[in-house]
This record gives structure tokens, C-alpha cells and sequence, in this order.
């Protein structure tokens, strides 16, 4: 009887219990009902394991006791988003950490933020439903991918207390789950008998980084793993009061497809918010363009792409509009040495090929020029270096990422000079551009963000600053730093590096990337962006391309040897300004219509005629204009020039007739129907002179005379003339300096000027061009380079050397281009044409 007593108050004490958690279990068992029903989780192939976690919310602190003499701590973030998001699953969200560390009386020890790129890793079923790795079974939140941070708290031995709070500027983030782990404390007299009390599934979980499993482990391999364990810290309080906890499901061994896993073709990726740019050998060829999907299909609807051919000169270029169409050939264009800029109507991945003088296609897609970049929130510091004592040249970039559909804002970094004793001794602010980059993109960020160009600083730094701090207010702002070495001399190997040679990497710096003082920290911190970037095509001068634009030769300073010579005329427009300079080719024995423009409101002209014959003997000639004899005589050699007497301007008719063959050749005529040519004044550049008795090398240079406009971006153009014979590169030296000693110069530069340049020349193999006056004597072979003068040098004269220091001499001529409108003087005879 007793015994059925025992079992009836067993079973009222079964039913109470479950009676008074019924409805914790019923609400439990419906959430996993549902979880279930919605994602078919059951089908998966798969275990899940679970951890405690803690959540916090912005402005909110949680605070940990932390266990006496811990040298590390591990603290896992859950970042929690409430809604599916539409993006890819590879998309990417922001947020920071801000911890302090306190004593034991509360006093704060450190107090920092670490940063964090989340993501979302998810997976596609057999029915092509999508599951996460991470989820919760009471909760519509949605936890991110765990990151992790790792305190190192050797110098913070006083720590007893660790407080953690969220910072977001992200709308979709609400709130963050957190885990703190510290390490676990073993007794060594209990390491050799921890091992066998273990359950095996606690043994696979805790060597599960190491690549034997726990049957294969060494005893010592055993214990290293029982002394390096993790225990769980929880937040001080109580719970619902003072903190909210939740159990957090991690779905692993999952055999199923991870979605950003999918394989992107390799090519370059390009939209019509961003062209690429391929770089085309020098050689050129027939190049072909091949077109993918982002998933590694082939293009199925009609594409629109946009083609812009950039060659070397201003003038060599042309666009195309494409359509490409489904099962069609590669779209295929037979180009020369430049670059190739292709727009897209729509996200795709383009592939270029270049077909070689034997018919194999080689692929000369380019790739991505990553640039390491800071995210300057934190402090960025620099360590400068100065050479005997000199000013140090840095340059600055600055960036800001910009989210597509908001307004750019003004954007500021604040800089500052600090010497050893980190004293600051000067500083400023400098401005990031606004509008986002054509050719610059974000690495590893798919979210619809894009980054602005870099805007460039220049800084003279004195030798007493020893380091360099940047700094911003916003989180969005990017900076990288570069130096210069004292005396640089920058290298240009002409024509090569007008082009890109896939196959060649040694390029010439001229800037080299600094790392930061604290690039350890800010890594951890999720503090460094690496940007994408791309070569860039020229960029055109409309006023150039118009006509519009000044050009003034310059003349050497001493009394040097010069020539004349007769060079092709390549440029499609006749400027009026040139006509004296360029020479039509007339015909001889019949006449023809002429249109005689005379420049600067001149209103006639003496027109020159050029003749280069094949024979060295005696010639008649006779010159009719409008059917009237101007001139009729006899010469003798291989050329020569005629000079006609006045004549007004306007449309004529002109006769020439000679029994002495050869080509003739008269300037003035702007309606020229044969070749155009242009006479060219150039200088001889003598060789380098050995001394006798010092035997060392004394350049003979020429030295020209250039006036700089202040706060001008101008550019001189040089062209070298070698002799027939020449085979070997020349080497040519350019120096600029100032004739009189400017004042200093700012200390924040806005574009910077090479004073000091090296110009590696291969010689062309052209037609020969004829050296005017010397009877017979040619030059073959030209190629040339230009010397910037920016904004950066201070308005004035300057000295330009320019000195042979290698290889074959030849001549130069120096001149300059000016885009734009000027006014000008000129002084001019004018005679009385009707008199006449």
C-alpha cells in the first residue's frame, strides 16, 4: 500500500512540473516546428552545434569580471541584421566594437574601438532553398558571420573588468550578440587524467584544428591542447535586468554549396558606371574581346558596349558603338599601340586577346593595380626619414568611400608634424574628392558602394619632423602616404613606357608606398581597404583637338650648330599662325589653284619655294602666278629655295615649270592638295667631351631659357633627331632650376615637378628626312618626350640643361604648347600692294 502511495505523489509531483512548463516547452516545440517547416532544415546534411550568447544594443554596455592573471581574451561577435537582405549573400556590413578595460575601482585603463567587416556565409539546399550558417530558433533576427577579437592583455595586468558596447552607422544592424572567452586554468597534476575522463566527442571538439585526429596524438600533443582551453566568461548583473541572453545554433559539416562560393571567370569586371581600360602593346595587332555573366555563362540578350581608342598623339583616336549579340564571334578590331577603353550597358566580365605575328591569341587582359589604403577614424602615423639632413618629399592620397544614391559630402583630413619627442609642430587639413572614381573600386566590398580618385598632396617636410599623423572625423575617409628619395631622378625609356607591356613588370617608381607605424593595430581593427585600380587613357584637350593653342620654339642660349629640316606635317587642321612653317607639294609643268592666307592681318605675303632634285646639274625654271611671269631663272644642286616677290592674299593661280625634275614645295597655301610638310629648326647636341687631363666626362649641354606661368600645369615638348647610323639608345639628361632663388615654397603642394629626368631613348627607324641647305644630307630616325612644368614650381624663369649622356648624339628642338586662347603681339612691315 505504502509503495502505491510513493508512485501516486511521484505522479502529481510529474504532472505539476510539466502542468507549469508546458508552455515554455509549447512555445519552444512551435518555433522549431516552424524553423523547420520554413527552411526544410531536417534535410540537411548536417549537425548543429550551440553557444550562449549575450546581446547588446548601441550606446547599451555590458561588463565582464575578468578571471585573475589572463593574458588573453577572445571576444566573438555576432552581428544581428532583422530582414533578409537583398543583396549578395557575399554582401558586406560595418561595425565596430568600443571596449574599455577598468581596474578594479573602476578607473579605465584602455579605451579603443576594433572594427569589423561582416558577412553572411549562407547555402543552397537540393530544392534551392537558402539556409544560413548561423540562426536562432526564438528569434526573426539574422546573426552574421562571428568575428573575432583578440586582447592581448600582457600590458593591462590590472584589468578586472572588461565593458563592451556597438557602434554603427548601418541602419540594417540592430543590435550584436557577443561571446568572451578566457583562457581555462588546468592544474598541471590534472592534465594526465583530464585527458581520459574526457567523452570522445569532447576530444574531436578540441583538436579539431589539428590535422591528425585524437587517436594520433602524442601525449604532449595532448597536453598543449588541454593547457591552451577556452572557459566562457559571463556579463555581471542580472539577467533581463541587466543583460538578455540567447542560445545561438551553428550549423557545420555541411556538405551543401556555399553561395559565395561561386566561381567569378577570370577577366575583368566592368558596368557602365565603370569602363575598363586595356593597355594595347606597342606593336598592336587584331585584338578580340570576349564577354561573359558574372556566373561564367555567355552573354544571351544584346548588349550595347561603348569603344574608345586612345593611341599616342592627341589626334589618334576613334570610338565605336557595339551591340553584342547572342551566339555571335568575339567582337574583333585590328588596333595599334594605345589603350582601349570599353563600356558596357550592364555588369559583365570582358576578356581581351591579341593575335601574334604566328595567329596565337594571347591574353593581355590586365591585372587590378591594388593600392593599400588606411581608413584614418583611428590616427594614422608615419615614420619619416631625412637624408643629410634634408627635407623629405611625401605624398598624400585621400579618398573617401561613397554610398551610391547619397549626396557627396565634404570631406576633410587633418594632418599633423611631430618631432621625436612627439611634439606637434605644425599642421592643417586637407580635402578628399567628392565624386566616385571610373576606374578605382572597392577590393572585397560588394555592397553598392564606390570610392572617389585620390586627391594628391605634395609636403616639403623639414628634417626636424620625424613623423607624420593623419586623421579624420569620419569613418569613411582613406589615406596612403608615399616618399620620394632626396635628389631623384626620374627614368622615362621612350617609346616603351608610353605603352603597357603585359610582359614586363620592372616598371619605374616614382613614389614608394610607406606602411604605417601601427599597420599591426589597424589590420586588427579592420582598418585597411585595399583599392582596385586600373590604368588610365589620356586625357583629351579639347582646346588641342580644336586648334586652339599656342606654340612657341625656343632657341638655345650660346651660339650652337643648327639646321633646318622638312618633316611630315601629320596634324588634320591648317592653322594660319603655322602657314609660314608648312610646305605644300606643288605640282610642276600645269597649273593650279592656291589660297594665299597671310597670318596677323598681314595682307601680303612672300611666298618660299623648296626644291630637292636627284641630280646635282644645271636647271631653267620659270614661275607664273595668275598668268603672269614673277620669276624665271637657272640654278644648280641637289636643293635649294626661291623666293617670290609679294603677293596679296587670296586665291591665284600658279604655274611652276622646270626642265630639272624633283619635288618642289611652297608655304602659304592653305588649300594644299599634295603632301604637307613642315620646315623645323633644330640644334645639334654635341657629345660628351672627355678631358685630358682630368679624364673624367664634361657634358656639353644646351641650355634653354623658359618662362613658367604661376599656379600653371604646362608642358614642354622635345623631339630628338639621331643620324641614319644610329643603333644605340641615347641617353639624355633634362635638369630645371630656377634663374633667381624663389622664396620658400608651401609647405602643402597641389602637384609636384621632377626636377631632375633621364630620357632612355631607342632610335626610329623613319624615312629620311632631308637636312635643308647642306645638299644631299638626311636624318632618319626621330622620337619625342615632354617636360612637365606644373603648378608646384613658383611663377618666373628657369634654366632648362639638357645634355647628352649616353649613346649616338643628334639634334633637339625644344617647344611649347599652350591649350586655350592668348593674346598676342606681333610688329609687322606692311608694303603698298597697289603700287606695286
Amino acid at each position: 500500500m505504502r509503495r502505491y502511495q510513493r508512485l501516486l505523489i511521484l505522479s502529481i509531483i510529474l504532472v505539476a512540473l510539466a502542468w507549469q512548463y508546458l508552455p515554455v516547452f509549447f512555445v519552444t516545440s512551435q518555433a522549431w516546428l516552424r524553423y523547420f517547416q520554413s527552411s526544410n532544415l531536417s534535410t540537411l546534411p548536417t549537425s548543429i552545434n550551440t553557444s550562449k550568447v549575450y546581446t547588446i544594443r548601441p550606446k547599451q554596455w555590458l561588463q565582464f569580471a575578468i578571471p585573475e592573471g589572463s593574458q588573453k581574451l577572445r571576444i566573438i561577435t555576432n552581428a544581428h541584421i532583422d530582414h533578409t537582405p537583398s543583396t549578395s549573400p557575399a554582401a558586406e556590413w560595418q561595425y565596430a566594437l568600443h571596449y574599455q578595460t577598468l581596474r578594479k575601482d573602476g578607473s579605465i585603463i584602455e579605451d579603443s574601438v576594433y572594427y569589423h567587416n561582416a558577412h553572411l556565409t549562407a547555402y543552397k539546399g537540393e530544392k534551392g532553398n537558402i539556409f544560413y550558417g548561423n540562426y536562432y530558433a526564438d528569434s526573426s533576427f539574422i546573426p552574421l558571420d562571428g568575428r573575432l577579437t583578440l586582447l592581448g592583455m600582457q600590458s593591462l595586468k590590472e584589468t578586472a573588468f572588461l565593458r563592451l558596447s556597438l557602434e554603427t552607422d548601418n541602419a540594417d544592424i540592430i543590435e550584436t550578440a557577443v561571446r568572451v572567452y578566457a583562457p581555462a586554468k588546468v592544474a598541471d597534476h590534472k592534465l594526465g587524467k583530464l585527458w581520459f575522463r574526457m567523452s570522445q566527442v569532447q576530444k574531436d571538439y578540441l583538436v579539431n584544428a589539428s590535422v591528425y585526429p585524437s587517436t594520433l596524438l602524442s601525449e604532449t600533443e595532448k597536453i598543449n591542447f588541454l593547457k591552451n582551453q577556452w572557459t566562457p566568461v559571463g556579463p555581471l548583473g542580472i539577467e533581463g535586468k541587466n543583460y538578455r541572453s540567447q542560445t545561438l545554433y551553428i550549423l557545420k559539416d555541411i556538405e551543401l554549396g556555399r553561395l559565395d562560393e561561386l566561381i567569378i571567370p577570370s577577366g575583368l569586371q566592368a558596368d557602365n558606371e565603370h569602363p575598363v581600360v586595356i593597355p594595347i602593346p606597342e606593336k598592336g595587332g587584331k585584338l578580340s574581346l570576349q564577354l561573359k555573366a558574372i556566373d561564367s555563362t555567355t552573354v544571351t540578350t544584346e548588349l550595347p558596349i561603348d569603344l574608345h581608342w586612345y593611341g599616342r598623339a592627341a589626334k589618334e583616336q576613334w570610338q565605336d558603338h557595339a551591340v553584342w549579340k547572342k551566339d555571335s564571334d568575339n567582337l574583333s578590331y585590328t588596333v595599334k599601340g594605345g589603350w582601349l577603353e570599353i563600356s558596357p550597358s550592364s555588369r559583365v566580365i570582358i576578356n581581351a586577346f591579341l593575335e601574334n605575328e604566328s595567329g596565337e591569341k594571347i591574353d593581355i587582359s590586365p591585372k587590378p593595380l591594388a593600392t593599400k589604403t588606411y581608413f584614418s577614424a583611428d590616427p594614422v602615423d608615419f615614420n619619416l626619414f631625412h637624408f643629410k639632413q634634408q627635407h623629405a618629399a611625401i605624398r598624400i592620397d585621400i579618398r573617401q568611400i561613397l554610398a551610391k544614391g547619397e549626396n557627396p559630402q565634404q570631406t576633410e583630413v587633418d594632418y599633423q608634424w611631430l618631432n621625436q619627442q612627439s611634439k606637434i609642430i605644425a599642421g592643417g587639413k586637407l580635402a578628399a574628392l567628392e565624386q566616385p572614381s571610373r576606374y578605382d573600386q572597392l577590393s572585397g566590398v560588394t555592397e553598392p558602394m564606390s570610392v572617389s580618385d585620390p586627391k594628391s598632396y605634395y609636403l616639403h617636410i623639414p628634417a626636424n619632423v620625424t613623423r607624420l599623423r593623419l586623421k579624420s572625423t569620419k569613418r569613411n575617409v582613406l589615406v596612403n602616404v608615399y616618399n620620394q628619395p632626396f635628389g631623384f631622378t626620374k627614368t622615362h625609356r621612350i617609346p616603351e613606357d608610353i605603352y603597357v607591356d603585359n610582359d614586363r613588370e620592372d616598371w619605374q617608381l616614382s613614389w614608394f608606398p610607406l606602411k604605417a607605424i601601427n599597420d599591426k593595430e589597424l589590420s586588427q581593427r579592420q582598418s585597411i581597404q585595399w583599392i582596385n585600380g586600373q590604368y588610365r587613357p589620356p586625357t583629351d584637350t579639347s582646346a588641342l583637338l580644336a586648334a586652339d593653342y599656342l606654340w612657341q620654339d625656343y632657341v638655345p642660349q650660346a651660339n650652337v650648330e643648327a639646321r633646318y629640316i622638312l618633316i611630315n606635317y601629320v596634324a588634320s587642321e591648317l592653322r594660319e599662325e603655322a602657314l609660314p612653317s608648312i610646305y605644300c607639294q606643288m605640282p610642276v609643268g600645269h597649273e593650279f589653284s592656291a589660297n594665299i592666307k597671310a597670318y596677323g592681318g598681314l595682307r601680303s605675303v612672300s611666298p618660299e619655294f623648296i626644291y630637292l632634285r636627284s641630280n646635282k646639274g644645271e636647271f631653267d625654271f620659270k614661275l607664273f602666278i595668275d598668268q603672269q611671269k614673277k620669276i624665271a631663272g637657272n640654278s644648280i644642286g641637289l636643293q635649294g629655295n626661291i623666293h617670290a616677290p609679294e603677293i596679296p592674299a587670296g586665291h591665284h593661280q600658279i604655274s611652276l615649270n622646270s626642265n630639272g625634275g624633283g619635288r618642289w614645295f611652297m608655304n602659304y597655301n592653305a588649300q594644299c592638295s599634295g603632301g604637307r610638310y613642315i620646315k623645323r629648326r633644330v640644334f645639334a647636341l654635341p657629345s660628351p667631351v672627355v678631358s685630358a687631363s682630368q679624364k673624367n666626362a664634361n657634358n656639353a649641354e644646351l641650355i634653354f631659357m623658359v618662362n613658367h606661368q604661376h599656379l600653371q600645369d604646362e608642358i614642354l615638348s622635345a623631339r630628338f633627331y639621331s643620324p641614319n647610323n644610329a643603333l644605340e639608345r641615347s641617353q639624355i639628361t633634362v635638369k630645371i632650376e630656377p634663374v633667381t632663388q624663389n622664396a620658400a615654397m608651401p609647405a602643402v603642394l597641389n602637384n609636384w615637378t621632377y626636377t631632375n629626368r633621364l630620357y632612355d631613348i631607342r632610335p626610329m627607324q623613319d624615312t629620311p628626312m632631308p637636312i635643308l641647305y647642306t645638299q644631299g644630307q638626311t636624318m632618319k630616325t626621330t622620337e619625342f618626350f615632354v617636360i612637365p612644368f606644373n603648378s608646384d614650381l613658383p611663377g618666373g624663369d628657369y634654366r632648362i640643361h639638357i645634355a647628352l649622356k649616353n649613346g649616338p648624339s643628334g639634334y633637339i628642338a625644344l617647344s611649347q604648347v599652350k591649350a586655350g586662347l592668348y593674346e598676342q603681339r606681333r610688329f609687322f612691315r606692311e608694303t603698298n600692294v597697289a603700287a606695286q
